[in-house]
């Protein structure tokens, strides 16, 4: 912007003959904009003579070749001359600082080197014609002058006063020249010149001369005014800002305030943006607000409230994926303050609200702070009431504390708890859900070894051999690992065939054993001796169904045959030899038999 406006006020200085004063604004301009065709073009027309056009369109054509445009006027201009045979250069008023035809010293390719001088400048005495001496006069003797002491005094105070009446003068009137110079630069709004006449600020101080020289607010208008824009270029907006509001408070009708009191809200939009886009979200949005209070007609504050809102959004969502909810929980309220009389945006607003509640909650029960992610929970369901499940989310919340009581192997309680939310529920769903996490439970007590899932695997044995079947579903369920439980105390079944985990129990064994009489040995006195052997009945239980899935009888070895000689309790007739019990490896062996077992 600051560029379109050197190239426009250089051409306007041109058509109005002003040459040095656009020489100074376009050549400096050429070198920051090389490839302006427009500009090159323009500079031709600071020079009379062709040949210095050609010179200039030559430097052009370096820096774009191939341009048509120009090609066509060096054509014209070289036809031109070879036309009307070679021209004398034309003397320049005030030598230029760059010259279009390289120069020993410099790089041919630079188009910029600097310029000699084209024309050295001569002044020559017109001669005096010769004239005759005029006659001698005679001299009289001159009679002494005697100047007093007094008058003396009076003739160098009067003299003094005179040159220093001539020195306030010439004073005076550089400070005229210099504050016309100031003006005439303002005028054309030149702020370049101006701030280059740094010898009247320094010779002509503000506070004497404010009132007799107006170069002092035109060389402060065009100090802010270069500042504004060098400001800008270095995206300094805090700066660039504060010096147009600086000028606008200052100069409120001066040349450069309508300008700058359009591109100020452009400077804070800007400058929020860049905030933003560096996550200084409540920063980006201060700048917002300010657009709208400050400047509420200019055309910065159309997208301002849109882009407020979006940035409030995305805040918001960046710190609940952070977790940080309670910085995101007044953000969001604050937002639906500033937006409550548009509903448009104030729905997204609570929408975000809700799911930070939950969020916010889902986190406090995590921890296992239930009563706060219950009240979180709560909140959300009072802004958006009927859109969310608040039950669901608590009966969550309570289901999830059962889920973690479990992971410390106390299922039981788990259960109860689980059980206790499922009776209360009205919804479907949270039925669903205890159902669920029921489930995970048995699932979890099925395959655990603690002393509760011990207890349970003992019991079911007991229970399956009195014919009943136990209450919880959390055996039998391991298909890879078939294990068996025996009620036999006088045969422990190996390690690798006794279940050690509830789901490992497939089957029962139950047994019942009984006394075999074999024979009776008769002795003196109407005394005997029976031999007895043990025999087991074995009953086994499938616990899934309860169904006997099989049955046998073992036999206990036999008792050693009746002795020669044997001994009677006093009193008593009778007496019994037994054999060994049946033994676990008969069980083993009857068992593998069945190839039931994985």
């Amino acid at each position: 912007m600051i560029n379109d406006y050197i190239l426009t006020e250089s051409i306007q200085l041109i058509k109005a003959g002003n040459k040095d004063a656009a020489r100074s604004l376009l050549e400096p301009y050429l070198l920051e904009n090389p490839n302006n065709i427009q500009a090159w073009l323009w500079e031709t027309e600071l020079f009379s003579n062709d040949g210095d056009k050609i010179k200039v369109l030559d430097a052009c054509l370096k820096q774009n070749p191939g341009e048509p445009q120009v090609i066509k006027a060096l054509n014209f201009f070289k036809k031109r001359l070879d036309s009307t045979g070679s021209q004398p250069a034309t003397p320049i008023s005030s030598p230029s600082p760059y010259s279009y035809s390289s120069s020993p010293g410099y790089p041919e390719s630079d188009v910029f080197a600097l310029r000699q001088a084209e024309t050295d400048f001569s002044v020559v005495e017109d001669p005096q014609p010769l004239r005759s001496a005029p006659p001698k006069k005679a001299v009289l003797p001159k009679k002494p002058i005697r100047i007093s002491p007094v008058m003396m005094k009076v003739i160098l105070v009067v003299l003094g006063c005179v040159v220093f009446i001539v020195a306030i003068g010439f004073y005076l009137g550089g400070g005229y020249y210099l504050n016309g110079q100031i003006n005439q630069s303002f005028a054309v709004q030149n702020c370049a010149d101006v701030v280059q006449q740094t010898t009247f600020v320094s010779l002509y101080p503000r506070g004497l001369f404010a009132s007799m020289f107006t170069g002092h607010d035109q060389y402060t208008q065009c100090r802010i005014k270069l500042d504004v824009e060098q400001a800008v270029v270095a995206k300094n907006w805090e700066q660039a800002l504060s010096l147009a509001q600086q000028y606008l408070a200052a100069y409120p009708d001066g040349p450069f305030a309508k300008n700058l009191s359009e591109q100020a809200p452009k400077y804070l939009f800007t400058w929020s943006a860049e905030l933003i886009a560096s996550h200084n979200y409540s920063s980006g949005i201060e700048k917002l607000k300010q657009i709208l209070e400050t400047y509420p007609d200019s055309p910065s504050a159309k997208p301002a409230p849109e882009t407020i809102y979006q940035t409030y959004i995305l805040w918001a969502k960046e710190l609940t994926s952070k977790q940080d909810f309670k910085e995101a929980e007044p953000l969001l309220k604050t937002a639906l303050s500033y937006f409550k009389a548009d509903s448009a945006r104030t729905e997204p607003i609570k929408q975000e609200l809700v799911n930070l509640y939950v969020a916010w909650g889902d986190k406090q029960v995590e921890l296992g702070d239930i009563e706060n992610g219950t009240a979180s929970y709560k909140k959300a369901g009072e802004i958006s009431p009927g859109k969310i499940d608040v039950e669901l989310f608590i009966a969550r919340a309570y289901l999830r504390k059962a889920l973690e009581i479990s992971d410390t192997n106390n299922f039981d309680k788990a259960l109860a708890r689980v059980k206790e939310i499922s009776d209360k529920a009205q919804s479907e769903n949270i039925k669903s859900e205890a159902n669920i996490a029921r489930e995970k439970i048995l699932s979890a007590y099925s395959s655990s070894t603690s002393p509760q899932a011990t207890e349970q695997l003992t019991a079911a044995i007991t229970l399956i051999c009195q014919g009943q079947r136990p209450e919880l579903p959390i055996f039998g369920l391991d298909t890879e690992n078939i294990r068996f439980g025996s009620s036999n105390a006088f045969a422990k079944l190996p390690a690798d065939w006794a279940a050690e985990r509830p789901g490992e129990l497939r089957y029962v064994i139950c047994s019942s054993e009984t006394e075999q009489k074999i024979e009776s040995c008769r002795y003196t006195g109407n005394h005997y001796l029976t031999r007895m052997r043990y025999v087991w009945q074995i009953t086994l239980y499938d616990i899934l169904t309860g169904e006997v899935a099989s049955k046998t009888s073992l036999k206990g070895a036999d008792p050693d045959r009746c002795p020669y000689r044997a001994n009677f309790l006093v009193g008593s007739t009778t007496s019994r030899s037994y054999g060994k019990r049946p033994t676990a490896d008969q069980l083993v062996a009857w068992l593998t038999k069945l190839k039931i077992a994985k």
